[in-house]
């Protein structure tokens, strides 16, 4: 696979690991505003099958990325902007590591169930993703877009 084509898929993943996600967690953030449960256990349900594409999308993300590597001109992770970027997405990694257990793990247990919120574990459920929302305020403010300064403008 040639270089340009390999950037290509690797930018496309990059969109369908941060696009869904957060158009997701949206409708999830508008779902809990309102008092109908059913509603809210089918957006729940929905988050989590829509979590499955940006997670696929991540190990897209990450094998073309290693692809790129591998192939590119810079040699392999030896330029100083590369290190930074892959340091940044280590720290990405950790994140995406904790969202998957609560999307694909517990909630999906959770939701499982016929009366979810009654459950004693869907407060700690909730308390766990209440820590990914503000993991994901430093994630998604400071590491992603170093990634992309890294990237684009090689520093």
């Amino acid at each position: 696979m040639s270089y340009a084509i390999l950037k290509v898929v690797h930018l496309l993943a990059v969109v369908l690991w941060i696009g869904p996600a957060l158009g997701a967690y949206w409708f999830l953030y508008r779902a809990h505003r309102e008092a109908d449960l059913a509603r809210r256990a089918w957006v729940e349900r929905l988050t989590e099958r829509v979590l499955v594409l940006e997670h696929v999308a991540l190990v897209v993300v990450i094998v073309s990325g290693v692809a790129l590597v591998e192939i590119g001109p810079w040699g392999y992770a030896t330029t100083p902007w590369l290190q930074k970027k892959l340091v940044a997405f280590a720290g990405v990694l950790l994140f995406e590591a904790f969202d998957i257990y609560l999307a694909h793990v517990l909630f999906r247990r959770l939701l499982a169930t016929e009366r979810p919120f009654e459950a004693p574990a869907w407060l700690r459920a909730e308390r766990l993703r209440l820590h990914l929302i503000r993991a994901a305020v430093i994630v998604g403010g400071l590491l992603i877009p170093a990634m992309f300064f890294f990237a684009v403008w090689k520093q």
